[in-house]
């Protein structure tokens, strides 16, 4: 089969989850080592650049995946579970950025608000299934 005649196989299930992750990973990625590093943007060949670019993004979109699965474990796919966990990556990863932008932090400030962002969101998280819990059990003791 050509590249081409498997291209048109795709639904649109497909190309949505991969123009989701290429927002998740690569543009982002892309987008630190053009405010951090721009020489090095530069210099990089395209496969070096998207490992690098992989390599800045995948540790949070790992994270958020593996933390959505375990929030959710019999009930949704793993599918969703990335698909919610690009949503996340992606709203942490540029909000830091346009916070980095605009009040010009270094690296390791804008690892800060990355790191500040997910610990937040896990926390407001936690919170709101706890109350879902909570809300389960006194439904049924009633």
């Amino acid at each position: 089969m050509s590249l081409l005649s498997e291209a048109k196989e795709l639904s649109f299930e497909h190309i949505a989850i991969g123009f989701a992750l290429l927002l998740a990973t690569i543009a982002p990625g892309s987008l630190i080592l053009l405010h951090f590093k721009p020489d090095l943007l530069l210099h990089l060949e395209s496969f070096k650049f998207l490992i690098v670019c992989c390599g800045l993004t995948f540790p949070l979109l790992f994270l958020n995946t593996f933390y959505v699965k375990y929030k959710d474990r019999d009930k949704k796919s793993l599918a969703h579970s990335v698909g919610v966990s690009t949503i996340t990556t992606s709203s942490i990863l540029y909000t830091s950025l346009a916070a980095s932008y605009l009040w010009s932090f270094r690296f390791p400030y804008f690892l800060g608000a990355v790191g500040i962002l997910e610990f937040t969101i896990i926390l407001y998280t936690q919170s709101k299934y706890y109350e879902g819990e909570v809300a389960k059990n006194t439904d049924k003791s009633v």
